[in-house]
Parts: C-alpha cells; sequence; structure tokens
C-alpha cells in the first residue's frame, strides 16, 4: 500500500531511505539492515529502534528516558526501555532489572529477559518490584550493535550486508534483496543479542505506554478504538459479537524510515 508508505515518508524528518523488506525476518535482521545503512553516512550514528503500533501517552518522558540512554550509548551499551507494570500482565515479556549501571544515572544493568510469564509468576514479578515489561525499544550505536550481532549471529549480519549490496532504488524506496533477505535468519533482538551480551542496560520508563496488541488494548485507548470496533462488529451464528476488520482497514507494517537520528517509526 503505496499511500501508507508514502504517509510514513512524510512522517520523518529528512529520511535517508524508507526500507521495504521483501520478508520478515524478524526484529534483529530489520535492526541490522537500518544500522548497516545508518553507518555508511555516519559512523557514530544511533539507531533508536521503535514499534510502529506502539502507543507513548507521555512523549516528553519517552524524550527524557532517550536522552539518558543516549548517554550510555557512548560507553557501547545497547539499552532498552522497561514499561513499569502496574498489574500482573501475561501478555508481555520482562526484564529482570538489576543494580544501577554506575556512571549512568536512571539505567540499570539487566539480570536477565523472561518469557511470558503464567498469571502466579506475573504476580511475583509485580511484587519484588525489580521486573518490567519489555517494551521492544531500544537505543544503541549501530557500531556497537554490529560488532555485537557479528560476534553472535555472523549469518545475520552477512545476508543483510548481501541485501544491502543487491538493493535497488524504487522512487522514494529502497528494495533490498528479496533473495539474500529471505536466506537471513528470523531471529529477534533479545534472542539474538540482548539475552547474551554483556553490554546490556535498561531504563524504566513510566510513558503511557501501550503495545495496542489486542482488540482490548484498542478499545482501551480512546474513543476512536471504540467507534472502531463498534462500527466494525458482527454477529455469529451462536449470536455472540465479534470484530470484524473490513479488508480495506487491515493494518500492514509501516517500512522503516532512516533519518541521521536513527530508526524513526510511523507512530502516535
Amino acid at each position: 500500500n503505496f499511500c501508507r508508505y508514502r504517509q510514513s515518508y512524510r512522517s520523518c524528518k529528512k529520511p535517508l531511505a524508507i526500507v521495504l523488506e521483501p520478508a520478515g525476518r524478524n526484529t534483529a535482521p530489520a535492526a541490522a539492515i537500518a544500522a548497516l545503512m545508518l553507518i555508511k553516512t555516519d559512523p557514530n550514528a544511533l539507531v533508536l529502534l521503535l514499534p510502529s503500533d506502539h502507543k507513548i501517552a507521555d512523549k516528553k518522558a519517552f524524550q527524557k528516558a532517550a536522552s539518558i540512554a543516549a548517554q550510555a550509548t557512548a560507553d557501547n551499551y545497547l539499552v532498552t526501555f522497561g514499561v513499569k507494570p502496574d498489574r500482573p500482565e501475561t501478555g508481555y515479556g520482562y526484564i529482570h532489572r538489576g543494580p544501577p549501571l554506575k556512571g549512568h544515572g536512571g539505567c540499570f544493568t539487566v539480570v536477565e529477559f523472561v518469557e511470558k510469564p503464567d498469571r502466579s509468576t506475573a504476580a511475583q514479578y509485580l511484587a519484588t518490584g525489580n521486573y518490567d515489561w519489555n517494551s521492544g525499544m531500544f537505543l544503541f550505536s549501530a557500531k556497537a550493535f554490529l560488532e555485537e550481532l557479528e560476534r553472535l549471529e555472523p549469518e545475520i549480519v552477512n545476508a543483510c550486508r548481501a541485501s544491502i549490496d543487491g538493493a535497488k532504488t524504487d522512487l522514494d524506496f529502497v528494495r533490498i534483496s528479496e533473495q539474500a533477505f529471505s536466506a537471513c535468519p528470523s531471529k529477534s533482538i533479545d534472542y539474538a543479542v540482548m539475552e547474551h551480551t554483556k553490554h546490556a542496560a535498561m531504563i524504566p520508563v513510566e510513558i503511557g505506554w501501550n503495545d495496542v496488541g489486542s482488540w482490548g488494548a484498542l478499545w482501551d485507548n480512546g474513543r476512536c478504538g471504540a467507534r472502531y470496533l463498534q462500527g466494525t462488529r458482527t454477529r455469529r451464528k451462536d449470536n455472540r459479537h465479534v470484530p470484524k476488520i473490513p479488508r480495506a482497514r487491515r493494518s500492514h507494517n509501516p517500512p522503516t524510515c532512516l533519518s541521521p537520528l536513527g530508526t524513526l517509526p510511523n507512530s502516535s
């Protein structure tokens, strides 16, 4: 949907490129593509990696957290943002927060990343006060991330380099090589890098975050979501109402926009 791509283009400030992925290969390859392209123009480039569909209500608080994270990247830390939990949520992974990171106020070490827990375990996490929701948002230098990724998952870096080498420009877009990228291992940043690196750091944030990952979350996120659901309900044979997404409104992942700062999404 090129209309959506152009909307994403306009949302970025002086984007270096809008990269179209020919296949889904999870977040580690996507971040590698962004880092490889940015480092060509600026060896000190920072990558701010954000899911395109998350909601951040308190933008000033997030900007402050991002500024703290940027300072930590000067010492090659790969920083993730942990959302302070307000309930024993079973739909998110968690980050076990360690001691404060020396020399970087507001940053903490990472003990471990944990998978989505059952309710009893989630309640224990909440009670300790040392676990935060894994938001999937990151800030790191392109150089430091690529060094760790190449050490831990060289096949991903090699496939991403080949994908860029075979890229073609199509109007405002960069189409990386489908053959090379399809051969890339599919792994998340957590699995590929963050769970294994000694350079992981995290910042606990309270930013009005929601991943809008369910119909309930969409409903909770204001009148627009409620109107959308009310306008698209349908009746099943058993007389239960269920949400229905019209074909024309089905969501597609917007492309990655590259800017001198990093990776900017089309998000609220």
